[in-house]
């Protein structure tokens, strides 16, 4: 199968689990990659994205693992 390079913004939508409203406030932050516009479709590489993504996922993760080790030591 060959990986995409770019996908649309439904295609972001259902790739990562959100909403268009979210995906399209995710572009407001620091750090979220820019959007391509060809044409009238709008375009997001998804190498940049999945980065993105993995990234603000990584502090929720650590937040959960320190949350369940405060409750093992005081359980």
């Amino acid at each position: 199968m060959i990986e995409q390079l770019y996908i649309s913004i439904s295609e972001a939508c259902t790739r990562y689990g959100i909403g268009r409203t979210t995906l399209y406030q995710l572009f407001q932050m620091d750090g979220c990659p820019p959007a391509l516009k060809l044409g009238g479709k709008t375009l997001l590489k998804v190498k940049d994205f999945d980065a993105f993504f993995a990234a603000q996922l990584e502090p929720a993760v650590v937040t959960q693992n320190k949350t369940k080790q405060k409750n093992a030591a005081a359980g």
